[in-house]
């Protein structure tokens, strides 16, 4: 808690330096759950505009009820939440992501997928967990194309039913969440190269995707 608090100040202070320049995102302490909400209030009112999380503390993950009244907070105070890929667990980078060199193993399981993956399950999870039901109006943030979600809705929308969701996992996509490009510099000919190679005999699926990019 104390090291969140000092970040924050931190960063409000250098964005009251140069308002003109910056804008600052909170941390939170959320290996400890009920201290997060308040210090979400708190960071707000310092003038942060959204707050960064990864998507698990330990193997407490995000769609956790522990969080629900940070989740609360931040659809209260119009705080967007940005999820921020993190390694994988041991327990997941031993099953899927182990058996090359150091390097390799290590670029499996972040920036080359496991960094992705992982976030993707997390922002899945708190729809199939009824987050946004509870909570219409928060916003969350993906980076890296919707950190592979976007291009799985079709299959996604097949919990909507079985999780007794109010909503659709696509509309849910549509209505709470901010998918954007930073760190995919460079991919993005190359997935609409493919996409319009497509666009006649892809289907609906296909025009789907390429409608959402």
């Amino acid at each position: 808690m104390p090291l969140s608090r000092a970040a924050n100040d931190t960063a409000a202070a250098a964005v009251a330096r140069h308002p003109d320049r910056f804008r600052s995102l909170a941390t939170l302490p959320m290996a400890s759950p009920r201290d997060t909400a308040g210090e979400l209030e708190r960071a707000a009112g310092t003038g942060h505009v959204g707050v960064m999380v990864f998507c698990r503390s330990g193997d407490l993950f995000l769609d956790d009820l522990a969080y629900d009244d940070f989740f609360s907070v931040a659809s209260q105070l119009g705080q967007p939440v940005f999820l921020h890929p993190q390694l994988p667990s041991a327990a997941i980078r031993d099953a899927s992501y182990r058996g090359f060199d150091p390097m390799t193993d290590l670029a499996l399981a972040t920036y080359g997928w496991g960094w992705h993956m992982d976030a993707a399950t997390v922002a899945l999870r708190l729809i199939l967990r009824g987050t946004f039901d509870r909570h219409p109006e928060l916003q969350i943030v993906l980076g890296h194309w919707g950190e592979m979600l976007l291009f799985w809705l079709d299959r996604a929308d097949s919990h909507s039913r079985t999780a007794g969701l109010q909503r659709s996992v696509t509309d849910r996509i549509r209505s709470n969440f901010h998918c954007w490009w930073y760190g995919t510099q460079g991919a993005l000919t190359c997935c609409v190269g493919a996409c319009l190679g497509r666009w006649g005999s892809g289907g609906p699926r296909m025009v789907r995707m390429c409608v959402g990019l």
